[in-house]
């Protein structure tokens, strides 16, 4: 099954026979599972209104709605212990912290905090502007992407609780928006927005820092187009770091060894938002909000293979596989 969040009707539920269930929701931009896979939870980015969090279940069922602590929620994270919920709220800058139940229902708010700043970009980077929240794998930091003030603000999580402990510096004007791990967790990939970038870093889970170790640019050569890269992903076995590339209507395929890129292949969609592997890793696929589909993808030595006809779903923005 995959689980498609959009602007479009609401929650997709694609059924492996191509089927699609839809829950009516209001611009449920991002959707995750819980430990189990029994509930799932969306940030709902509404318009001209406080953002939400919605725990369902995967047959539709709602379970619960909180609020997301903030403004236009667009990612969520959930903790490896499977009892707290964080979000990153885009619009207000903030991070939101929601206790999680055994039954996978949410509590009320736990807390809020708010990033301050700005970045060289007068239209993007007028303030905080949070786009990503990542657990680190070893789950006592956690990682705040604002794309607004230029950095990666690292928290330290016990008890319920969120403490700062630093930030990485981004290259004025990146406008870093996704941060995906490496398999053995030593490696961080920051994809940039505003300036085509992927930073390489090296990540202590000891100390909780980020060390920049390379960057470089996710375009070929000589290609002058309007981009703005979105989602990154690392391959199960650390060789490639794959990007979406809204503009170019790409698939950047970075190898880590060396740090270069390799080649760029055709998203089969317009403006590609979100992607996914598969949880076996065999597949990717990749959600294209502007044509209104997610297409899937296997590999030929890394590189992304279309596969089949794109599944269609209105303003696609995410895309979760449960299996």
């Amino acid at each position: 099954m995959l689980v498609l969040g959009g602007y479009g009707e609401g929650i997709g539920l694609a059924a492996d026979d191509g089927t699609i269930g839809v829950i009516p929701v209001d611009r449920p931009s991002y959707v995750v599972a819980g430990r189990d896979g029994k509930v799932l939870y969306a940030a709902l980015e509404r318009d001209n209104a406080p953002g939400g969090v919605l725990a369902f279940h995967p047959d539709g069922s709602p379970l619960a709605e909180e609020s997301s602590g903030g403004e236009a929620p667009c990612h969520l994270a959930l903790h490896p212990g499977g009892h707290w919920l964080f979000t990153a709220n885009y619009g207000s800058g903030t991070v939101g912290v929601l206790p999680v139940y055994e039954d996978g229902g949410l509590g009320a708010l736990h807390e809020a905090i708010a990033h301050i700043g700005s970045g060289p970009n007068p239209d993007r980077q007028e303030g905080p502007h949070v786009h990503q929240i990542v657990v680190d794998p070893s789950g006592r930091w956690v990682l705040a992407v604002d794309l607004g003030i230029d950095q990666v603000v690292v928290y330290d999580f016990a008890d319920g609780e969120l403490s700062r402990h630093g930030a990485f510096e981004c290259v004025p004007g990146t406008g870093p928006r996704h941060l995906a791990f490496s398999p053995d967790g030593n490696s961080a990939y920051i994809v940039g927005e505003l300036d085509d970038s992927l930073t390489r870093c090296a990540w202590d889970a000891q100390t909780g820092t980020l060390t920049a170790e390379g960057r470089l640019r996710v375009l070929p050569e000589n290609v002058e187009v309007e981009n703005f890269p979105a989602a990154v992903l690392v391959s199960p076995d650390g060789r490639f770091v794959y990007t979406t590339n809204r503009g170019h209507d790409s698939i950047a395929v970075v190898e880590t060894a060396p740090f270069e890129l390799r080649t760029t292949v055709g998203c089969g969609g317009r403006w590609p938002r979100d992607a996914a592997l598969s949880p076996d890793g065999k597949r990717l696929y990749v959600a294209n909000q502007f044509s209104g589909d997610v297409a899937v993808f296997g590999f030929d030595n890394g590189i992304p293979v279309a596969e089949g006809e794109p599944l269609a779903f209105a303003s696609a923005t995410s895309v979760l596989p449960l299996r």
